[in-house]
């Protein structure tokens, strides 16, 4: 009766219990969130957000996109 028991208990945790294959499908890479875009304060550079709506907390100016390539703190194409 011990060896049905154990067989039954394995069947069943077999069944229910095992959720590896589903983490690796298909859908998991779909289910990821896609890169936020972040807003910075031009004159708070280290107040950021990801809400395009988001005002500075130091200063109150609206929050602008940070561009990757440029810090917020880069002045462009002119020179001090």
């Amino acid at each position: 009766m011990t060896l049905s028991r154990i067989a039954l208990l394995s069947l069943v945790l077999t069944a229910c219990g095992d959720s590896g294959p589903a983490a690796s499908s298909p859908e998991a890479p779909a289910a990821k969130s896609p890169a936020q875009t972040t807003y910075v304060c031009p004159m708070h550079p280290e107040v950021t957000s990801t809400d395009p709506k988001a005002k500075c907390t130091e200063c109150g100016m609206d929050l602008v996109k940070k561009d990757d390539k440029k810090g917020a703190s880069d002045h462009g194409d002119h020179a001090h």
